[in-house]
């Protein structure tokens, strides 16, 4: 029983170890989801995902594009706000860009890392734990609406009066 006990204890004190750690982490044997060489970096602070024919902001919302690298503060929205932020959103004149629904946001997850669950090397990450609004609604509680949560890769819904952050996406 004891032995079972500190076996626990161990993992238990690994698992803190790696909660804080604050880097990537990936199983090496799997092949990745969300492979660099699927996105394509454009000049303006965007990628275009090959697979998906979706054009993403490699910035959360509220920040800007550098040439480099993002700045500024991520914004927090509600999911009404999130939902108006995307539509004016612009980066050149006719731009159309949305909150991404569930399915769309699922596929810049990269499902075999964690601390983040997204490719770093493509979409800035300010911490590892970022919740991020899909424009999904869910279909048991009106109030409420589904987000992914890219530290593990987890989705749940989320009451539309909370505050999250968001990304922008458009069709190529």
């Amino acid at each position: 029983m004891n032995r079972i006990f500190l076996i626990r204890l161990i993992g238990l004190f690994t698992l803190t170890l790696s909660y804080t750690s604050y880097s990537m982490v990936c199983n090496g044997n799997l092949e990745k989801s969300a492979p660099d060489e699927r996105f394509i970096l454009n000049g303006n602070g965007t990628a275009t995902d090959k697979l998906t024919n979706l054009i993403w902001s490699r910035c959360n919302a509220g920040q800007t594009w550098d040439g480099k690298k993002c700045i500024g503060e991520s914004g927090l929205y509600t999911w009404g706000e999130a939902v108006i932020a995307a539509s004016k959103f612009s980066l050149n004149e006719g731009d159309s860009w949305r909150l991404p629904n569930m399915k769309e946001l699922m596929t810049i997850l990269e499902s075999n890392c964690y601390d983040p669950s997204i490719n770093a090397n493509i979409f800035f990450v300010e911490d590892e734990f970022r919740s991020y609004w899909s424009s999904t609604p869910t279909k048991f509680n009106d109030g409420s609406a589904w987000m992914v949560i890219f530290g593990y890769g987890n989705t749940q819904d989320f009451s539309k009066l909370g505050e999250l952050h968001a990304r922008y996406v458009k069709n190529l």
